[in-house]
């Protein structure tokens, strides 16, 4: 019990960071937040995430604007590193050149999204580690398995840009599609957002790694320079269960599904992929924030 009232207080702090990037977070601040004098706060705060609060905000700003930057090109520059908390965009564009080696306009206009993943994966590796630990915790809560609900899924038509290669290069492949949506008007706030899961990343080649970036659309689609195609999600009953937060923790919740709920429930899996509905998308609102809802096609 002491333990779960100890990490609400740490959710809280994090809540709190997600929901006010733009605004200057002070420690005495996010103390207050805990509850613990600033003393204790930093090695609390430390001990769990294993980063420090002024390397945690760093993480969390800058992979906000790195998306920013690259699917929401209608934004400003200036918008963003005030969005971030800088005073400046030439305050900003310093900080990003020394963390990332380029300026915000040349990430924007060719981002490497493998060196981004080279620079950011050590620094995320702790707090991703307390994250996984917590999430398997909730998990194993009597109320998960009351969570997943069955339903009866409806064929889709879907619009896909269909991604064969390593996960490091799905971006350049949903910043492509988001250029097919944007110019056949099929905007996220029309249209359902779904990826269907032909692989799982850790069991195939970097090179093999097959995923549908997917978007439900009925209108025609013709040849077009980003690759876009038809597709059908068919049919058919699915368990559905919803994962709120972070992204990284999705592949813990469709491991669950596969290993612990299906066994318990007495269903048969379909012969259809697993697939997912973004209901909100990063970095519209904070990764905290962010719902998404796993589906298993089942008999």
């Amino acid at each position: 019990m002491l333990k779960a009232y100890y990490q609400r207080r740490l959710d809280h702090v994090l809540g709190y960071i997600d929901a006010n990037l733009g605004h200057t977070i002070g420690v005495a601040e996010l103390s207050v937040l805990a509850n613990f004098s600033k003393f204790h706060f930093h090695r609390w705060f430390f001990a769990n995430l294993g980063v420090s609060v002024g390397k945690y905000l760093q993480i969390k700003r800058f992979k906000y604007a790195s998306y920013q930057l690259v699917f929401r090109s209608h934004i400003s520059i200036t918008a963003i590193a005030l969005d971030v908390g800088y005073a400046s965009t030439a305050s900003f564009s310093r900080e990003f050149k020394k963390i990332l080696g380029c300026s915000p306009s040349s990430f924007r206009n060719q981002p490497n999204w493998e060196h981004w993943q080279h620079i950011f994966d050590p620094m995320y590796g702790p707090i991703k580690t307390y994250l996984m630990q917590k999430d398997e915790n909730d998990m194993r809560s009597i109320q998960t398995f009351k969570e997943v609900k069955i339903v009866n899924f409806p064929q889709t038509a879907v619009a896909v840009k269909e991604h064969l290669g390593a996960q490091h290069h799905v971006m350049d492949s949903v910043a492509s599609f988001i250029e097919w949506r944007k110019a056949h008007g099929v905007l996220p706030n029309k249209s359902a957002t779904y990826n269907i899961f032909y692989d799982d990343p850790a069991l195939v080649k970097p090179q093999d790694y097959r995923l549908d970036i997917c978007a439900a659309t009925e209108i025609e689609i013709a040849e077009n320079p980003q690759g876009v195609v038809a597709k059908i999600i068919p049919a058919g009953r699915c368990a559905v269960y919803r994962h709120n937060g972070p992204e990284i923790l999705l592949g813990q919740k469709i491991q669950y599904l596969y290993s612990q709920w299906l066994a318990a429930s007495g269903e048969t899996l379909r012969d259809f992929p697993c697939f997912i509905e973004r209901v909100n998308l990063f970095p519209d609102v904070a990764e905290q924030q962010s719902i998404i809802d796993i589906y298993l096609p089942i008999e």
